[in-house]
């Protein structure tokens, strides 16, 4: 049975799960600190960019998203950016990482569910029904 639960458990217990909401805040210094390390240079978008993320993430046909897993340290342990369309019924995986000394713990399958948590309500919030995922 503990094997079942652990297979089919959303969430570990003690992580939450956040919209970054500055760059310039502790969370946004770890999370960028991950970025930095997961993507080599000529991957990463400007620094200019993921503000514009950040602070504006409403444009008229899409939604950023920064969405943070945080530990039960307040760490910051993985970050998952993405851009739902809404004219597509879905949204863009910009950029997925999970901190360096935490991987291959199963730590990426729960940020992953709440990305796709988040898109499908995004379809709800502005379509009324969920949208189809992640690409």
């Amino acid at each position: 049975m503990k094997l079942l639960n652990r297979i089919f458990r959303r969430t570990e217990p003690g992580i939450s799960f956040h919209e970054l909401v500055s760059l310039d805040s502790d969370w946004g210094r770890e999370a960028l600190a991950i970025y930095e390390e997961a993507f080599p240079v000529e991957e990463r978008e400007t620094l200019e960019d993921l503000k514009q993320t950040v602070d504006f993430p409403h444009e008229s046909d899409k939604r950023h998203h920064f969405r943070l897993m945080v530990g039960t340290d307040n760490s910051v342990l993985g970050i998952a950016i993405f851009t739902t369309i809404h004219s597509r019924y879905m949204a863009f995986l910009r950029f997925f990482a999970v901190r360096q000394d935490v991987r291959n713990h199963g730590y990426g399958r729960f940020l992953l569910q709440d990305a796709k948590a988040q898109v499908r309500n995004d379809g709800w919030q502005h379509a009324g029904y969920p949208y189809l995922g992640l690409a």
